[in-house]
C-alpha cells in the first residue's frame, strides 16, 4: 500500500515537471490519469482485503488462546471452569457468527455440564434441536442433524439397560421425556435425523470440510474425497446408525433393525453414485471397500477349505 502511494506521488511530480516544459503529449497525460485512478482503486481494495485478513487472524488467535485455557482447565480436572470457559467461547463466536466455533464450544460445554449434572443433558439437547430448527444455512442444519443423531444413538447405547422394553406409543411431539423411550424409539429418532442431515447431499459435496474447522478436523484420507463435508457426515451417520443397530434385538425389534441396516446400505450406495458423478474413482473404491469391511466385519472365513468359496474375497475380486 505504501509502495503504491509513493508511486502516485512520484508520478504526480513527474507529470508536473514535464508539463512545465510543455513536452508531454495529451494522450500520455490521459493514460496517467486513468492509471492513477486504477492504482487508487487497487490500493483501496488491497487495504480492505488486508484489514479483513488481519481481523480474521486476530479472531483466530483469540479463539486459540481461549481454547488453550480450556485445555488447562481440563488437565487440572476443573469441569466448572471448563463450562464457564466454553460458554465464553460460545458467546464470543455468536457475536461474529462463527458457526464452527459455536458448535465446538456448545458440544464441549454440554459434555462438562453433564458431568456436573446429568439432567442438564436433557435441557441441552432440546436447545440443540431448537438451534437446528432456527438455523438458516443448509450445511449448518445438516451438521446439527448429524450431531443430534449421534447424541441419541450414544444415549441409547449407554443407557440401554435402563430403557423400557416396550416401545412408547406416544413417541414424537407427545413424548418429551426421552427416559420413557425404548431402543426402537431412539432408533426411529436417529433415523430421522440421519435422513435430514443428508437431504442436501449435493451442497455437502460442494462444501469444504476446512470451512468447519475447528469443529471438524482434516484427516489424512480426506484428500481422496476432495475434503468435502459429504463424506464426513456420511461416515459419521453410518457410525451412529451402527451404534443404535447393535442395541436392537433382531427378534423383538426386527422391523426397525432392518430399516436401519437398509439405510446404512443406501448411504454407501448414494456415496458411490455421488463420487461416480464426479469421476472420483479413488473415492468410489474407498467407499466400496469400507462397505465390504462393514458388511463382513463379523464374518469368519477360517472354516473355508477353498478360498474361492469365501464371499468376502469374491466381492473383493469384483472390484478389481
Amino acid at each position: 500500500y505504501l509502495g503504491m502511494k509513493k508511486c502516485l506521488l512520484f508520478g504526480d511530480t513527474l507529470i508536473s515537471l514535464i508539463s512545465k516544459k510543455k513536452i508531454i503529449l495529451p494522450k500520455l497525460f490521459n493514460i496517467w490519469v486513468l492509471m492513477k485512478k486504477l492504482i487508487k482503486k487497487i490500493s483501496v481494495r488491497s487495504l480492505s482485503f488486508l484489514l479483513v485478513m488481519i481481523t480474521s487472524m486476530v479472531e483466530a488467535q483469540n479463539f486459540d488462546r481461549m481454547w488453550n485455557d480450556v485445555k488447562r482447565a481440563e488437565r487440572d480436572g476443573l469441569p466448572k471452569s471448563v463450562v464457564l470457559l466454553t460458554d465464553s467461547i460460545y458467546r464470543e463466536a455468536v457475536k461474529t457468527r462463527n458457526t464452527p466455533q459455536m458448535m465446538k464450544a456448545y458440544i464441549g460445554r454440554m459434555k462438562y455440564r453433564k458431568s456436573i449434572s446429568t439432567d442438564s443433558f436433557y435441557t441441552d439437547i432440546r436447545e440443540l434441536e431448537k438451534w437446528s430448527i432456527q438455523a438458516v444455512d443448509s450445511v449448518e442444519k445438516a451438521v446439527l442433524h448429524s450431531v443430534l443423531a449421534r447424541m441419541y444413538a450414544q444415549y441409547a447405547f449407554v443407557n440401554e439397560r435402563m430403557l423400557p422394553e416396550q416401545a412408547d406409543d406416544s413417541f414424537g411431539p407427545m413424548s418429551e421425556d426421552m427416559r420413557t423411550w425404548s431402543v426402537a424409539n431412539f432408533a426411529d429418532r436417529v433415523k430421522r435425523y440421519v435422513i435430514r442431515s443428508l437431504s442436501q447431499s449435493s451442497l455437502l459435496v460442494a462444501t469444504s470440510s476446512e470451512s468447519y474447522v475447528p469443529f471438524t478436523s482434516i484427516w489424512q484420507g480426506s484428500e481422496s474425497y476432495g475434503h468435502d463435508m459429504y463424506h464426513l457426515i456420511s461416515y459419521y451417520n453410518i457410525e451412529s446408525l451402527g451404534m443404535i443397530c447393535n442395541e436392537l434385538d433382531s427378534h423383538k425389534e426386527g422391523d426397525i433393525r432392518t430399516v436401519i441396516v437398509n439405510l446404512i446400505d443406501s448411504i454407501y450406495s448414494d456415496m458411490v453414485v455421488r463420487y461416480s458423478q464426479q469421476d472420483n474413482k479413488v473415492a468410489v473404491l474407498l467407499v466400496k471397500l469400507e462397505h465390504l469391511r462393514r458388511k463382513y466385519r463379523h464374518y469368519s472365513y477360517f472354516h473355508m477349505k477353498n478360498p474361492e468359496e469365501d464371499p468376502y474375497l469374491r466381492e473383493l475380486d469384483l472390484l478389481i
